[in-house]
């Protein structure tokens, strides 16, 4: 089921995944997928996106408002038996049941793993993420349960500004494992964190200006002439999904034919990975913001909150503050 109750997502051995409607049992799509068995099925917390695994050894992220590949993993050697989203929805973890000894993270946004652990023989059967997001949990076919660390073990101490100079670098860099460290090393040096990230998060965030220039290429998809109608959908592709909300909202509103013609050309065209990885960087730093959940982190999400709707930091900031006060309620 998806966190909300509304979908169910089935498969089987025609390797398809069928999303159904869970109240009127109609099926509302199907995706040939993988080139084999089809074993886990998981949402991610906030139902935006399926993850799937399979006897092919690969994993794939799926868009579930389009049924489109968001994304796809491969590292595993062996049949991907078991799936499960971090709690914040940023990170996946798998465990490879045979021929294949390891569990392993991935970051969502790039796709790229994380770090791998290994210590089951002769495989994984099942995972599981702690609710703080700091463990997962492996349940192998040796008949043994283990707990890893997915913080790097860091903990809480002051950091000189090399140090923090050298986690910032790794915090933007390609290496997803370094930016996963990265993360937790500035959750342990909260006074330090919070000033250096909103000062660094300004060079990040060019996308938040993004709104304007993505409102005039729309209002260009109805010009009178048609290079510049032409023009504006090639810069529009080429935006992908940081025009998506913006685009979806004057569908909704428009009565234009060629306006509408043109946008769901764009939205159909959508691929790739469900967020753009050049936002990665700004996703990491919200991430750091949500774990510390203090004072000064919740008043910097509240402001970039405020932002841009169409701004990856604004949807972030927005889903971040959204979970914290759902923690706060269970209570």
């Amino acid at each position: 089921f998806s966190p909300d109750g509304k979908l169910l997502a089935s498969t089987g051995e025609d390797m398809t995944i069928l999303f159904w409607d869970a109240e009127k049992g109609t099926q509302l799509r199907s995706v040939n997928s993988h080139n084999s068995i089809i074993v886990p099925l998981v949402f991610s917390p906030d139902g935006r996106l399926l993850a799937s695994g399979s006897s092919d050894k690969m994993i794939r992220l799926w868009d579930v408002s389009t049924g489109k590949e968001a994304a796809r993993f491969s590292g595993h050697g062996g049949i991907v038996h078991g799936l499960a989203f971090s709690p914040d929805g940023r990170v996946l973890v798998s465990g490879a049941y045979e021929d294949d000894t390891t569990v392993r993270l991935w970051e969502v946004a790039t796709g790229k793993e994380i770090m791998p652990f290994d210590g089951h023989n002769p495989g994984v059967a099942a995972v599981a993420y702690s609710p703080d997001g700091k463990s997962v949990a492996s349940a192998g076919r040796d008949g043994a349960v283990r707990t890893w660390d997915v913080t790097g073990e860091a903990r809480p101490k002051k950091l000189t500004e090399a140090e923090l100079g050298g986690l910032w670098k790794d915090l933007v860099g390609e290496d997803a494992g370094k930016a996963h460290r990265a993360v937790w090393g500035f959750v342990n040096a909260p006074k330090e964190a919070v000033p250096l990230l909103e000062e660094k998060l300004k060079t990040l965030t060019a996308d938040a200006d993004q709104s304007r220039v993505i409102a005039k290429l729309i209002a260009e998809l109805d010009d009178d002439q048609f290079g510049v109608r032409d023009r504006a959908s090639d810069q529009l592709k080429k935006l992908g999904r940081r025009a998506e909300g913006a685009l979806r909202k004057v569908l909704d509103e428009t009565t234009s034919a060629e306006v509408r013609s043109r946008i769901k050309v764009l939205l159909e065209g959508l691929e790739g990975n469900i967020t753009p990885p050049e936002a990665a960087p700004v996703i990491r730093v919200v991430r750091v913001l949500e774990h510390l959940a203090t004072p000064e982190a919740r008043k910097l999400l509240e402001a970039y909150a405020k932002g841009p709707p169409e701004a990856t930091l604004t949807q972030e900031a927005k889903a971040s503050l959204g979970r914290l006060a759902g923690r706060e309620t269970k209570r």
